[in-house]
């Protein structure tokens, strides 16, 4: 059976589906806040490795599965990780992980660390940076939604952004 990992207002707990046991996954010391604050999304990268957001400003953790390992990339060592909160995730063609929030930026697999910062769409008609993956296509572009410029495509590949108007898209049933 599986063991699913399941965010709670109490921390992270595991859930296995083939005898319905669970309990807390263990965190190290340095990262108890993480049963205090709630996960707000998870993603598994192509390595198998799990990233978590949380309630806390400009903060993502990453547990390495080989490793049974957790790491904070928050902070001094990643200081373009300054998204606000990161609302959503999504990886690219090349492995990389991407943050959304109050920008969007990427964790480098190859270079493991955050590179990329962007606080705004190019794209945007209004400058406010909240924005939301929706999902990554096949052709690797990032669907974003921002609430002030509705739907942004990112094409990860080329670094292009264009904005998705609605008199061109499903809102107004054309």
């Amino acid at each position: 059976g599986d063991t699913l990992w399941i965010g709670t207002r109490t921390g992270l707990v595991w859930f296995n589906t083939s005898d319905y046991s669970f309990g807390r996954v263990v965190v190290p010391p340095e990262l108890a806040w993480i049963d205090e604050i709630n996960p707000i999304c998870m993603i598994e990268d192509a390595k198998n490795n799990i990233w978590i957001s949380f309630g806390n400003l400009n903060s993502v953790v990453c547990y390495n599965r080989a490793t049974r390992r957790f790491t904070d990339i928050s902070g001094s060592k990643n200081p373009l990780l300054t998204i606000t909160y990161c609302f959503s995730m999504a990886k690219d063609r090349q492995g990389n992980v991407w943050f959304a929030g109050d920008g969007l930026c990427r964790w480098n697999v190859a270079r493991q660390m955050v590179d990329t910062l962007i606080e705004y769409s190019s794209a945007a008609q209004t400058l406010n940076g909240y924005v939301v993956i929706l999902d990554m296509d096949n052709d690797n572009n990032l669907w974003l939604y921002s609430w002030n410029n509705g739907i942004i495509q990112y094409d990860v590949t080329h670094n292009k952004m264009y904005l998705r108007k609605k008199e061109n898209n499903f809102w107004d049933g054309d």
